[in-house]
């Protein structure tokens, strides 16, 4: 079964989608850059390689025979307003990518609240009948939906989550809190062969002893229970999650445990964690996205340099923000920019 993660944050952006392509699923296609972090807004360099995600979704959306939405935050839907750095329902259909067959699956209404709700109907308007509601233990034989579940932090918004069942048995969870009782009892009974899902938020705490303790216990439980574990997204958005991962590879040696960029064999492309090093080093406006004009002359620059950069990371590998400076330093420098 061909599984690829499409857009998630060690490839450099906000989100988890991901298109099983045997089975022509393809589950939260949305995509974002943190808005502002270290009160810096995405640096030029981010918003090229959130136009390369957006383009691998668009692409998706047409060859998908069934798309699922597990929530409505803005990182894993196209969104009727969206930033300059997210995907948008008008990307969808100024692509021609509408394909008036696909089933797109969602969670259900009653399970929403505020934002949430409104993004729903917004979706409706525009995609009406190909709208399915997700129940949990409703499905089709390929797909079956668990959940909901509660999202990782405490946040009150729930997350479906979604099982496909081929060749290999995939369990997305997205943004599920994988320390809960009730994901660790469904993953036991499921019993799958990968499982694709989100990790703590460590880059909103310290990294301490306590903390790392307790996460890695609850996490080994969930281990247990899969042949290969793909964490990501929350988790990867501070060098501290690196850490995390390590620690948890060594604890569980009997289930493979990867990053979104080990398991599709690309470099550490966490460019929200490492956000600082690219101001510092190619310095532009923190402004620089409200100028039409500016944004477009730029995001066209980075375009042709972006695939160098790309270069000296697959063959450095980095895997702290240290390194990455090492590594960013040198492209620039080999292509005459510093």
């Amino acid at each position: 079964m061909k599984v690829e993660i499409l857009g998630t944050e060690t490839l450099g952006v906000r989100g988890l989608s991901t298109f099983i392509d045997t089975a022509k699923v393809l589950i939260d296609p949305g995509v974002a850059l943190g808005f502002s972090r270290y009160h810096l807004h995405p640096h030029p360099i981010q918003a090229v390689v959130g136009d390369e995600v957006r383009a691998r979704i668009i692409g998706a959306w047409k060859r998908a025979g069934d798309i699922i939405i597990s929530h409505f935050h803005g990182d894993h839907i196209p969104l009727a307003n969206p930033n300059p750095f997210q995907l948008g329902i008008d990307d969808i259909l100024n692509s021609h990518s509408t394909n008036s067959d696909v089933r797109i699956w969602v969670k259900a209404e009653r399970f929403c609240k505020g934002i949430e709700r409104r993004r729903l109907r917004d979706l409706k308007r525009v995609f009406g009948s190909q709208m399915v509601e997700a129940e949990p233990s409703r499905g089709d034989g390929l797909l079956e939906f668990i959940g909901p579940f509660q999202h990782t932090g405490n946040s009150d918004t729930l997350v479906l989550g979604t099982l496909i069942r081929g060749e290999k048995t995939v369990l997305h969870l997205s943004d599920a809190d994988i320390f809960s009782e009730e994901v660790a009892r469904a993953v036991s009974r499921v019993n799958p062969d990968i499982v694709i899902s989100d990790g703590p938020s460590i880059y909103r705490h310290r990294f301490d002893g306590r903390l790392v303790d307790y996460t890695l216990s609850r996490a080994s439980r969930l281990a247990d229970s899969c042949g290969t574990w793909i964490i990501d997204h929350h988790l990867m958005r501070c060098d501290e999650g690196i850490k995390w991962l390590n620690s948890l590879r060594k604890e569980k040696g009997g289930c493979k445990i990867l990053s979104a960029a080990d398991f599709m064999m690309r470099p550490l492309t966490m460019l929200e964690a490492w956000r600082r090093t690219l101001y510092k080093l190619v310095p532009v406006s923190n402004e620089w996205f409200r100028d039409y004009s500016l944004m477009k002359g730029l995001k066209r620059n980075y375009k042709d340099i972006w695939p160098e950069i790309e270069i000296d990371l697959g063959r450095e590998r980095p895997n702290s923000e240290k390194e990455f400076e090492g590594v960013l330093r040198y492209s620039l420098e080999r292509i005459d920019l510093i």
